[in-house]
């Protein structure tokens, strides 16, 4: 079943406005560490902050670092929300949109098991630590950015197209 070319338009939209969000978290994300260095006394002298940023500085080290959770989870519904959107905009099925939230619900079991587990064993060995915190960091990095959605379309895509089961005999 192919859609008109006319509707596939707010999709390619909703490509590019997500692609332009994965740009601005990661602009926004690497700026405020770059802050965090430097007020934690790692950096020497005050990075080049864009102007749009530079009223960062007046806050405490604590207070931005604390920022960058609200952030992760600011940029996270947005994305999922966004995924959900470009979801239907190209099948309009709610079961897909159920599988699209279990696949997200999946990721942040794995991420929170992954850091419960390696905050569990850091007292054995702090790499155990390490490993849990980076991979749940890769998973929320991977939530918060437009692959899901090239993950999740052409895995819906090939669902639809899978030849139906024919009923058992009996």
């Amino acid at each position: 079943m192919k859609r008109p070319r006319k509707h596939r338009w707010p999709l390619i939209v909703l490509g590019i406005v997500l692609i332009g969000l994965g740009f601005l978290r990661e602009f926004v994300f690497l700026n405020v560490n770059y802050i965090l260095s430097y007020k934690y006394g790692w950096e020497e002298e005050k990075p080049r902050t864009p102007a749009i940023l530079e009223f960062l500085y007046d806050y405490s080290y604590y207070t931005l670092y604390q920022s960058k959770w609200v952030l992760t989870v600011l940029f996270a519904a947005i994305f999922v929300a966004m995924t959900l959107l470009a979801i239907w905009m190209a099948f309009r099925k709610r079961k897909f949109l159920w599988w699209t939230l279990i696949f997200f619900g999946a990721l942040l079991l794995v991420a929170g098991i992954s850091f419960a587990i390696g905050f569990a064993l850091k007292d054995v060995e702090l790499v155990y630590y390490e490993k849990g915190y980076r991979l749940s960091r890769r998973i929320l990095g991977f939530i918060q950015s437009p692959l899901s959605v090239l993950v999740l379309l052409p895995a819906f895509r090939l669902a639809q197209l899978r030849p139906k089961a024919p009923p058992p005999e009996g």
